[in-house]
Parts: C-alpha cells; sequence; structure tokens
C-alpha cells in the first residue's frame, strides 16, 4: 500500500524490488532464506536502492516537499 508514504520512499520499495527482479534473472535467490534480514542478497537490494534514490533525490529535489501520499 502506498497511503500515508512518501512519493521518494514509495519509489525506493520500488528500487529495491527491481534489485531482486534483477537478481532473481540472474538466480541469485536461490538458496536458504534470501529475503531475511542481513541476507547477502537483502542487503544489496537496500544499498542499490539507496544508490538509485540519492541520484534520483538530486535529479528531483522538489519531490522532497511533497506531502504524503493519500
Amino acid at each position: 500500500t502506498i497511503s500515508n508514504r512518501h512519493i521518494n520512499d514509495v519509489c525506493r520499495t520500488l528500487a529495491h524490488e527491481m534489485v531482486h527482479f534483477k537478481q532473481d534473472l540472474n538466480h541469485e535467490l536461490d538458496g536458504e532464506d534470501p529475503g531475511a534480514t542481513g541476507s547477502p542478497q537483502e542487503n544489496e537490494a537496500n544499498a542499490q536502492a539507496a544508490v538509485i534514490m540519492r541520484k534520483w533525490g538530486k535529479m528531483n529535489p522538489n519531490l522532497f516537499n511533497q506531502q504524503a501520499v493519500e
């Protein structure tokens, strides 16, 4: 759900899940509980999403002034 979330938070979640999509295409989600907190796959998704959002924020600084999605 996107209710009561800032657009940048929604975009960060999307970026995180797109990293998992790429991992799945590369068969990197095989193995024991790849979605567990602290797993290499989850850490990569968090790190890559942070980089993507840092670049996105620099390109779209006006988004930080918007209210949460109702």
